[in-house]
């Protein structure tokens, strides 16, 4: 059930995107970049590109808050597991 509403989500989005470039084909828009150099890009490419670069980077951050909280997990259950022993231990004597 959850895989088809994240299905529904991404064609709903998708549809609109598609849209979106279609109405915004004529409008065009300048970008200028350092040392003079500019480009100018229909605006739904721009928008395209600055959504790719923020998903990139939201991904790479979260990633990394991951990642933090995984190896916190290891952690702990290799502590758990020491306790454990150790419980058993004692218990023998």
């Amino acid at each position: 059930m959850r895989r088809l509403f994240y299905l529904l989500i991404i064609i709903v989005v998708g549809l609109l995107g598609a849209t979106f470039a279609i109405e915004n084909q004529a409008q065009t828009v300048e970008v200028q970049y350092y040392f003079g150099f500019s480009k100018t890009l229909p605006l739904s490419v721009l928008v395209y590109i600055v959504l790719a670069i923020g998903i990139i980077l939201g991904v790479l951050l979260t990633s990394t808050w991951v990642l933090r909280v995984k190896l916190k997990l290891g952690k702990a259950k290799r502590h758990i597991t020491k306790l454990e022993a150790n419980a058993t231990i004692s218990d023998d004597r």
